[in-house]
């Protein structure tokens, strides 16, 4: 596969940087532990999108999006935010979809391995 083609590698890059600035959209950057896991999270994301994008033929980019998007979902609860209607949800969507776009990306490269 050719580097820097697979839209969901962009899609998880664009959705780490919307996870960066969410804070400031959703007006929550009065909580340190919304703020900077969202900084630190989309940051993460983007930089293993990128990583992705510039390894296709690796799977373990998207293994560690699949986990960040997991810990994403969760994060309301762990970082004790999930009172907060706006913040919370940005998190469980984000969350939900950055693992799915990462399943989807390595799911035909590891049946493909397995078939092998």
């Amino acid at each position: 596969m050719a580097k820097w083609t697979r839209w969901q590698d962009w899609a998880n890059v664009v959705l780490g940087v919307i996870l960066i600035i969410s804070p400031w959209v959703l007006g929550a950057t009065g909580t340190n532990a919304i703020l900077w896991g969202a900084v630190i999270g989309g940051v993460l994301i983007a930089l293993v999108g990128l990583w992705a994008l510039y390894q296709p033929e690796q799977t373990l980019p998207e293994w560690v999006n699949l986990v960040l998007g997991i810990l994403l979902f969760l994060s309301p609860w762990v970082l004790g935010f999930f009172s907060l209607f706006a913040a919370d949800w940005n998190a469980w969507v984000l969350g939900v979809v950055i693992a799915v776009l990462a399943a989807v990306t390595f799911a035909p490269q590891v049946t493909g391995m397995h078939h092998q």
